[in-house]
């Protein structure tokens, strides 16, 4: 009985003995698996900010030292890693590397082999939060902290150059106010160039492809020079001059007399033909020059407001486009999409340069005056446009592909019956600020954000 007693007082030590170093086994395996837990968890959070910012693409020049990135994708890559691992610690030694194709040889040799040009990011991080249990020393803490690190890389195929036709609505009521400080047309205006810049920001220079811009503003007619005049006048797709209307004597406050609608099967059978002077809408005095304290492409010299308003056919002289649609103003009353939408497909019938080309609606209201428009969609116009936009090869001998989406802002899309049937449900959308504008016209241009390597 002693005997077995006093066994049982040794074993009762060597527990006492061994608590301590059960314990600590215990901590380490606790920490041990918070620490692989947290490895593999920024892995992945690492390879989400990658792919992250490649999908923004936005420009990368350092903040502060070799290696660290641009401010706008250090915010973001924190907060992807900060939201992914729960917030209780924080990033540190975050570095971000944009490397272009010429920069990475697998990319230059498969070009030879016909690839596709891909830039990519690499994101490297360490995360450090506070351990589960008192520390008992270990490499991964410090200060009772655990440690980290974690890299990965996303790649992003170079989209195709594009051709983007901006449709934009100059009526009278784009000078209105809507969410946020600006008016409609200047927020408009700031959104184009913004994409612009954007769409451009990583052109090789030299490069024999580029995106291409144009633009042709509306209200109920285009401003538009003619073929083989000098002058610029009010270009309407859907209606005809009044013969009778006399610009000195009727009555200002009734501009619908100054035009008469043609019939849908004559809009569609001169979709192609080269308008002439019985298409000009009456310009009446008070708005045919250019306002007092207006800016002017060309300073200083008084101009047709048809002159300075006018479109601009596709172009790759980024710098010319930028000055002059920052200079844009209303243009009049009436919105007429159909106008707009038929005169950029004129201008790019015989302008196939890229594949892929897009024509981008921007509108803040339905159709006025209404039905006429509606009447042309109903009579096939928009079915032959896209057709006639698809057929053919572009000077590289690669297919067509042309897209034609709408984007209205301050209004219910679904009422314009007219934009709706021409594009389709599916190309419509809706935009309740700058931000969400700009933000749809990036996503219907770009087309691919970026693949994990």
């Amino acid at each position: 009985m002693f005997r077995i007693k006093q066994q049982r007082g040794h074993a009762s030590i060597l527990f006492v003995l061994f608590m301590p170093i059960l314990f600590m086994l215990f901590t380490l395996a606790l920490d041990g698996a918070h620490a692989m837990q947290n490895k593999a968890r920024l892995g992945d959070a690492t390879e989400l900010a990658a792919l992250s910012l490649s999908a923004h693409d936005a420009s990368n020049g350092n903040s502060s030292g070799e290696g660290s990135g641009s401010k706008v994708n250090r915010d973001i890559a924190t907060n992807v890693i900060n939201h992914y691992l729960g917030g209780n610690g924080h990033v540190k030694d975050l570095k971000i590397f944009r490397s272009s194709c010429e920069d990475i040889p697998e990319c230059l040799e498969g070009l030879k082999k016909g690839g596709k040009r891909y830039h990519q990011y690499q994101v490297s991080a360490s995360y450090e939060e506070p351990s589960w249990l008192p520390s008992w020393g270990g490499s991964e803490k410090a200060d009772n902290m655990l440690l980290v690190s974690g890299s990965s890389t996303a790649f992003k195929y170079q989209a195709e150059k594009v051709d983007v036709f901006f449709v934009a609505d100059y009526s009278n009521s784009m000078s209105d106010s809507w969410a946020g400080p600006g008016r409609k047309y200047q927020d408009m205006n700031k959104v184009i160039l913004e994409v612009i810049d954007e769409l451009t920001e990583h052109d090789t220079p030299g490069a024999t492809r580029k995106h291409r811009f144009g633009i042709v503003p509306f209200f109920i007619a285009t401003p538009t020079k003619l073929i083989g005049q000098n002058n610029y006048c009010k270009l309407s797709q859907v209606y005809e001059r009044n013969k009778d209307y006399d610009i000195n004597t009727a009555a200002p406050n009734k501009p619908g007399q100054q035009f008469e609608p043609i019939t849908p099967e004559d809009a569609l059978n001169s979709i192609w033909k080269q308008k002439n002077r019985n298409n000009c809408l009456p310009t009446v005095k008070k708005d045919r020059m250019v306002g007092v304290g207006e800016k002017a492409y060309q300073k200083y010299k008084p101009q047709m407001r048809y002159e300075v308003y006018t479109e601009i056919d596709l172009t790759k002289s980024i710098d010319s486009f930028k000055s002059r649609v920052s200079e844009y103003r209303p243009l009049g009353w009436g919105t007429h999409f159909i106008s707009g939408l038929v005169r950029a497909t004129k201008l790019l019938q015989n302008n196939a340069y890229n594949s892929k080309r897009i024509i981008i609606i921007l509108s803040d209201g339905q159709e006025f005056p209404p039905s006429l428009s509606e009447k042309v969609v109903e009579g096939g116009l928009c079915k032959t446009v896209f057709k006639k936009l698809n057929t053919g090869k572009n000077d590289f001998g690669e297919q067509l592909n042309t897209r034609i989406a709408g984007i209205g802002f301050d209004y219910t899309t679904s009422q314009n019956t007219a934009l709706v049937n021409c594009v389709g449900e599916a190309n419509v959308f809706k935009a309740q600020d700058r931000d969400e504008l700009k933000s749809k016209i990036l996503e219907l241009v770009s087309e691919e954000i970026g693949r994990l390597k």
